[in-house]
């Protein structure tokens, strides 16, 4: 956030009247510009004795005698500068920080009341709490920067996390770090785990500056002020260093054991798993199911809570501590030791992790099943705790969260970090007393993505925290990583200014090119003409010598109209209308059918696609895609397609629109040409909801990637040319199977918790629905998204399922068939009203299910003689085991309609790519309009 103020700034007013409390004003100001007068006193000045100030609330208020005058002088005023100073204070309070920068830019008056107010100071505590500067012997910061300048700064800041970084990484722990802990003010990171030593870093440098001695057992928690350090073992004792006066880094950790300023404490009957301080307590969670409150001076426990299940996570603030036990959330008093709000069955499985804003409204918790809550605690007397968001951004399950206002950090066993912007659900209110309050958005808001992505560990991720500008995140590896965001504003500024320079020097030869076309002679420019006429008189010659690119294409559609237009006016010219309109619509449709159906003809003819970029499941990728395939993947093929990618469907369609082959993301060299073509994110079993393997891009993880990719070509193009290549660009996605088949087939529960098939394929379609929206948002208009073919038809389906009594003829699963059709449908209306409510949207949904159904019934028609076995397999129908080499398939694979498992043939992706392009040898599959209708469309 910058407020920059503009020179001269006037002001306007514009029928802008001002109420008063007993006497409301009837004149009103003109809407010209007034400029405050040097030799005239403002109307504060001037009747400065009418007011007085209120000392209990600091209102104004008016002396009784003087009401009169006021109601006539009320009438006088023409601008806000000239109401008492404290009035206008009051003002400024009711407004946000945006607002407030912007009234500073009014006038001088304005901006010394705005930019002095102390409203700034509030801003920044709810945000961020006491700020480091102001900290305790650097109270002469106070003095150098005002509160507004801090609040910038901090503002501008959070910015950073969007940027460029460098990462130090720390060595030292011979075993898995459990805990990391930051002490900000001193530049220190406290670190230990199961080697069961304590260290300390330096933030800055990156180095080690001490370590314990071993304390016995795995070190769980760490907690640190700059007064207290405690670490809290599995043994369940807390043991404690106090600060030593003159220490530059606070704690001693190498001396032998000194009674005053060492310390440990028991109590608890189980590990200690979470701990925390404040000014005059300490804070401590074990398995035991209890936290225990501790009095800091003299390590007495005040209160012991007593919860359900073992305590994993707490998070003190002022009179209360939130904490989660199994998989519920508590909010408790620890004056009184009651129990103030409880939510249950928050996660599927133990809740982990949990985060506390400043303010302490806000709760972030994190689970097993790889979800992030928001929550808001409202009330002051009667607590009630209500969620507000949810996000899944992770494959497992997420062991820390940080908060530092607006960034929420997650830190997972799928050894990522997830970055996540909470601005967007948070708004402002003003109470009837102007007090400063944060409200949430009142619906729930599901699978919020985040912003960024932190890549690079190969194991879990156990806890993270987070800076101003640093995020410091450890694990399983044992190896602590620091990730520096500090320079990334100054990047960006030098990024910035290359890009204004070359733009610059892009204008100056556009001007110096203008003004030597202008000194041009007429001469040359006949000469240009006449060569151009020459190229006109053999147009037709030419055009039979080469074929026309789609650039070329469009000029010539220009061409052509240009020629009807001048065809109509000679004939127009003259008295004969009715005749000459006759040969005008004659030859308009002669031109057409000799220039216009070759074109139409012509497969390869797209002109306004420019790209294609794929998002999906084992329906788009053959496992080039997926890491370790398929070592890490249960009941797959070893070759789930017949050859490669460049076999299966939106290959075929890339083809059939004249772009080359869409290389996977992982094959990528970085390019900007490939990435122009397009990129294929897609994984084999990737599902929508909770994942089943760690190696596969799942559907966020391929929406981040593809954002990444937008990003990528926003910076190198620039972010109008991008725009125009995003509109242009196709999007596909095809998901869902493999979240069926994971639902149907292999009954994991912890894939869907307490939903039955129809809540199930509702939250899928949902989800896909999410994903165009936020596909939208970055400009992406033409989108085609794919149905599920009949799973209850497939190879593996019919072989587990053979002795079923609700099979058809064939043997198809009626029940896992009408599941298919019930997402199918759902996600077919729920894009129809998509094209209806988003602009300029061409969303497509394809029907696979009905053109597999089509081949599976009437085989023969279509050239296929077996529509139950599958090419490459084993057991019943071919369906019991995968495709495990390519020796195992038959002789002729495009007899058969599935190919392994579930994914169908070669050939049946040949039918359905003409069939979806161009409705032929089956019509409608793809609705509203076919995939060559899509691309014949401009944006």
């Amino acid at each position: 956030m910058e407020f920059e103020c503009q020179r001269g700034t006037k002001i306007g007013l514009k029928d802008c009247s001002i109420d008063c409390v007993d006497y409301p004003c009837k004149g009103k100001a003109d809407s010209s510009f007034i400029e405050p007068s040097k030799n005239r006193k403002s109307f504060a000045e001037k009747h400065k004795s009418l007011w007085r100030l209120d000392g209990k609330g600091g209102s104004l208020s008016l002396k009784r005698e003087e009401s009169l005058a006021v109601k006539e002088v009320l009438l006088d005023c023409r601008s806000i500068t000239d109401l008492p100073p404290a009035l206008i204070s009051e003002i400024l309070n009711c407004l946000e920080p945006k607002e407030l920068g912007i009234v500073s830019c009014v006038n001088t008056s304005l901006y010394r009341l705005a930019s002095e107010h102390h409203v700034w100071k509030e801003f920044y505590y709810e945000r961020w709490g006491q700020p480091i500067l102001l900290a305790p012997l650097g109270a002469e910061h106070a003095d150098e920067k005002s509160w507004k300048e801090l609040f910038v700064e901090r503002e501008f800041r959070s910015k950073t996390f969007m940027g460029r970084y460098s990462m130090d990484t720390l060595h030292g722990h011979t075993e898995a770090v459990r805990t990391v802990v930051v002490l900000s003010s001193k530049k220190l990171v406290f670190t230990s785990g199961y080697d069961q030593i304590v260290r300390m870093w330096d933030l800055e440098e990156g180095l080690s500056i001490a370590s314990s001695r071993p304390l016995g057992c795995t070190i769980r928690a760490v907690a640190a002020d700059s007064r207290l350090l405690v670490a809290g073992g599995t043994d369940g004792f807390i043991h404690g260093w106090r600060a030593e006066d003159g220490n530059p880094h606070l704690f001693d950790l190498r001396s032998p054991q000194n009674q005053n300023m060492e310390f440990r404490v028991w109590k608890h009957e189980g590990p200690i798993t979470c701990l925390a301080l404040d000014l005059n307590k300490m804070y401590s969670g074990s398995w035991d199911m209890s936290i225990r409150v501790w009095d800091r001076s003299s390590l007495k426990c005040l209160e012991v809570l007593m919860h359900n299940d073992w305590v994993w996570s707490l998070a003190p603030h002022d009179t209360t501590v939130a904490s989660t036990a199994g998989s519920d959330l508590y909010v408790w008093d620890t004056n009184s030791g009651s129990k103030l709000a409880i939510v249950t069955n928050v996660h599927a499985g133990n809740a982990f992790s949990l985060a506390r804003s400043h303010t302490g409204k806000l709760l972030f918790s994190g689970g097993e099943d790889g979800a992030i809550h928001m929550f808001e605690i409202i009330g002051n007397v009667k607590f009630h705790v209500r969620r507000v968001a949810t996000w899944i951004p992770h494959s497992g399950a997420v062991y820390s969260l940080a908060f530092e206002f607006p960034w929420l950090v997650s830190a997972s066993s799928d050894g990522k970090l997830s970055l996540i912007d909470v601005r967007k659900l948070l708004r402002t209110k003003q109470s009837y007393v102007m007090e400063k309050i944060w409200k949430v958005d009142n619906c729930v808001k599901n699978v919020e993505l985040p912003q960024r992505m932190l890549h690079g560990f190969g194991s879990n991720l156990f806890a993270v925290v987070v800076g101003p500008d640093r995020i410091v995140c450890a694990g399983e590896e044992g190896v602590v990583r620091i990730w520096n965001f500090s320079e990334a504003l100054e990047i960006e500024q030098r990024v910035r200014a290359l890009r204004g320079l070359r733009l610059e020097n892009r204008m100056r030869r556009r001007k110096l090119q203008s003004v030597m076309t202008g000194k041009g002679s007429r001469a040359d420019q006949c000469s240009v003409a006449a060569k151009k006429n020459q190229m006109n008189g053999d147009r037709n010659s030419w055009r039979n010598k080469r074929r026309l690119t789609g650039k070329e294409e469009t000029g010539k559609k220009k061409r052509t109209q240009k020629s009807k237009f001048f065809i109509a006016m000679r004939f127009l010219k003259g008295r004969r209308w009715v005749l000459g309109s006759i040969l005008y619509v004659g030859l308009v449709v002669m031109m057409d059918l000799c220039m216009g159906n070759e074109e139409m003809n012509n497969s390869s003819w797209w002109p306004t696609v420019t790209g294609m970029y794929i998002m999906g499941d084992s329906s788009v990728d053959c496992g080039d895609n997926t890491p370790f395939y398929p070592i890490l993947h249960q009941n797959l093929s070893l070759h789930p397609c017949n050859g490669s990618d460049q076999t299966l469907l939106p290959q075929l369609l890339a083809k059939k629109m004249g772009l080359q082959y869409v290389k996977p993301f992982y094959s990528q060299n970085g390019s900007i040409e490939e990435l122009l073509n397009g990129v294929n994110f897609g994984a084999a079993q990737a599902t929508i909801m909770y994942p089943r393997s760690r190696s596969y891009q799942s559907l966020n993880q391929q929406l981040r990637q593809t954002f990444e990719t937008i990003q990528l070509l926003q910076l190198q193009l620039g972010q109008e040319t991008a725009k125009t290549l995003i509109e242009s660009s196709l999007f596909y996605l095809s998901f869902g199977k493999d979240d069926l088949i994971n639902y149907l087939v292999d009954d994991e529960s912890a894939t869907s918790p307490g939903y039955d098939g129809l809540n199930f394929t509702r939250i899928l379609v949902d989800q896909m629905i999410n994903v165009i929206e936020n596909l939208y948002d970055a400009n992406a208009r033409k989108i085609v998204c794919m149905g599920i073919l009949p799973l209850g038809c497939s190879p593996s389906v019919m072989s587990i399922r053979h002795n079923s009594t609700i099979g058809d003829k064939l043997g198809c699963e009626n029940d896992v068939n009408l599941l298919v059709l019930e997402f199918n449908t759902k996600l077919e209306q729920k894009i129809l009203d998509l094209n209806l409510k988003m602009r300029g949207a061409q969303v497509i949904f394809c029907d696979i299910y009905r053109a597999m159904m089509e081949f599976i019934f009437h085989p023969q028609a279509y050239g296929f003689e077996d529509a139950r076995n599958a090419c490459c397999g084993l057991g019943k129908y071919g369906g019991m085991k995968g495709c495990l080499s390519p020796d195992m398939a038959c002789q002729r694979a495009s007899n058969h309609v599935w190919w392994d498992l579930y994914n169908p043939t070669e050939a049946v992706n040949i039918l359905l790519a003409n069939s979806a392009w161009s409705g032929d040898p089956l019509s409608s599959i793809c609705r509203p309009f076919t995939l060559k209708a899509l691309g014949s469309s401009s944006y």
